[in-house]
């Protein structure tokens, strides 16, 4: 399930009442039960954030949601930020377009949708109109991926 991280700064109203947050802690704990998100932990911070939440919902607009309910009630406001794990950034690179490669070998360029089976240039017939020449003209050596097998989907693993 998505993360986020609630950055909380109180309000006029929320630092006269600061003998009540634990239990307006609990109060909103219950209220994203409710809206099927979970409040995973709450800290009471020193810095430019009085309070910092960390909390896991099936997506944006239950988070929303639920930030909403509790800025509601005037004691916070709120700054939310999507948070990905070791297992969710794994996949985010993996769904890269490019992969970095030392400079100077024979490449293949690959483009998400788009196959190009030999060198950079190679295949280009109509310079104008081929997927390679726009990449091409990125590439400067800078990003390049070494000569792979055209029929097989390019996945970080298919590096070498």
């Amino acid at each position: 399930m998505p993360t986020f991280v609630a950055l909380l700064n109180w309000t006029d109203q929320g630092i006269r009442g600061y003998k009540d947050t634990a239990r307006h802690a609990e109060a909103f704990a219950a209220a994203t039960q409710n809206l099927g998100a979970n409040l995973l932990n709450i800290y009471w911070t020193v810095g430019p954030y009085d309070v910092v939440g960390v909390v896991e919902a099936p997506d944006d607009e239950t988070t929303s949601a639920a930030l909403l309910q509790l800025g509601g009630a005037g004691n916070v406001r709120t700054t939310t930020l999507r948070a990905f794990g070791r297992e969710e950034m794994d996949r985010i690179i993996a769904q890269s377009r490019w992969l970095k490669i030392l400079k100077g070998q024979r490449v293949v360029v690959r483009m998400v949708g788009r196959r190009c089976a030999g060198p950079v240039g190679a295949c280009c017939k109509t310079p104008a109109t081929s997927p390679c020449v726009s990449v091409t003209s990125l590439l400067k050596s800078a990003l390049i991926l070494p000569t792979l097998n055209a029929t097989e989907p390019l996945t970080t693993s298919s590096v070498p």
